[in-house]
């Protein structure tokens, strides 16, 4: 319903979504042109072709580019699709998610990503407008990559390169114009848009994924998500890779992190650390980096661990002092959320003075909707649909039907105006 909720035209027949509760793939837009999907409802049968029902060859760069896209979508998902013991499809979540499934099922876009397995996910939320899956690929030596879908102009902005055919290149303003185009077409011709998006991250480790990096207190990377995370935990363990495999710094690491700790939160950057100092297996003998950080840390009054998280080397000591100190340490102080102030009694017995001006738009004013109206905020989505909620509970549309609104026609509420729609 959020999307009806933003939309201006509504048209339906008797089956889909609004009954159904279906949803159905159609078209698959890449770099190298468009493409069908057919078949609809939840039976993985259907074909992809060209727009004029013509067959796409296999090496086709955008026959690549279509897989590809379709296998994100689905891998990046929580729901599933099953059949019951009758033969009747059965899904399982949210029916966007589901209808990538089947989608993917169509056209055996699976194969397009390798042997994947989940091993991490970041959920979709209102505020990020995106959901995003890590998958170890066994058929890559077990490299991982991140994989996304949401709001196509949000992806975008996270976005630098661009796959066309097997190759990428770095992403021009011009492919972002155009994306932005042909969402903005696709959403004209009633369409739900999703993007979609991968990044290899060149590793086969989770420790090596920063999740929290130089920035975070401000939002870069994973930022307040992952600091929200962090800001229930007792006690952090700080994995400090002392190495200088990459050329980096362990001391400034160090820092650099506990700083964006102390931005985002000072209550946070006083919990109890144990610092870990990763790589140990492949520190070089000359290197004086593991007695820096632990001179460094020892000074703060952290504890300092050395440990290969590859080679299992003092991770079980780690475990056992980790296990240790949360056993004394007090429960962290859990603040009463914010006062959230009670939507507003409306008395909306006095009637609406409502009337057509010579140029046919329709003036509404009242003292109740003037109060209406000033719980609004209309730039937020939630608060718009409020007040959608309070008019058509209060018989406004109702009313202005029965004198004869008609589709296209502007509606004034005091300084906020609209076109009317059925």
């Amino acid at each position: 319903m959020e999307t009806l909720g933003s939309a201006s035209v509504i048209c339906s027949d008797k089956t889909g979504t609004l009954t159904r509760n279906e949803m159905t793939v159609e078209r698959i837009v890449t770099p190298s042109g468009e493409v069908q999907l057919t078949g609809t409802g939840y039976e993985p049968k259907g074909k992809m072709l060209g727009m004029g029902g013509d067959a796409i060859e296999e090496s086709a760069p955008v026959n690549a580019e279509a897989l590809r896209t379709i296998a994100v979508g689905a891998f990046a998902n929580d729901g599933d699709l099953r059949q019951n013991d009758a033969g009747q499809w059965e899904i399982v979540g949210d029916p966007t998610e589901v209808s990538l499934v089947v989608a993917s099922r169509k056209i055996k876009a699976d194969r397009a990503l390798g042997k994947l397995d989940r091993v991490a996910e970041v959920p979709f939320t209102s505020e990020r407008k995106r959901m995003a899956v890590i998958g170890k690929d066994s058929s890559d030596n077990g490299n991982l990559s991140v994989y996304a879908k949401g709001a196509p102009d949000v992806l975008l902005g996270y976005c630098t390169r661009i796959a066309v055919g097997d190759a990428v290149r770095p992403m021009t303003e011009g492919d972002r114009q155009e994306i932005l185009a042909t969402v903005e077409r696709l959403s004209g011709e009633a369409y739900r848009t999703l993007g979609e998006a991968y990044r290899p991250l060149g590793t086969t480790s989770l420790a090596d994924i920063p999740g929290i990096i130089e920035g975070a207190s401000e939002g870069a990377g994973l930022g307040h998500d992952f600091l929200r995370h962090v800001d229930r935990c007792r006690l952090l363990v700080h994995v400090v890779d002392v190495s200088g495999s990459e050329g980096r710094d362990p001391v400034e690491d160090f820092d650099a992190i506990n700083a964006e700790l102390k931005q985002y939160s000072p209550d946070l950057a006083e919990r109890p650390q144990i610092v870990a100092a990763n790589k140990v297996d492949i520190l070089p003998p000359d290197s004086d980096n593991l007695e820096r950080l632990r001179s460094h840390v020892e000074a703060l009054g952290y504890t300092l661990l050395e440990i290969s998280a590859a080679a299992h080397q003092g991770t079980r000591e780690l475990v056992k002092k980790t296990a240790e100190m949360l056993s004394v340490l007090p429960p962290v102080t859990v603040y009463e959320p914010e006062y959230v102030p009670k939507a507003p009694v409306i008395d909306a017995s006095a009637p609406l003075d409502i009337h057509r001006e010579d140029d046919g738009t329709w003036i509404v004013e009242g003292p109740w909707l003037r109060q209406v109206m000033g719980n609004v905020n209309f730039a937020d989505y939630e608060s718009r649909m409020w007040f959608d909620k309070v008019l058509r509970d209060n018989g406004f549309f109702q009313k202005l039907e029965e004198m004869g609104i008609q589709d296209g026609d502007i509606v004034s509420l005091y300084d906020f105006e609209f076109e009317y729609q059925r």
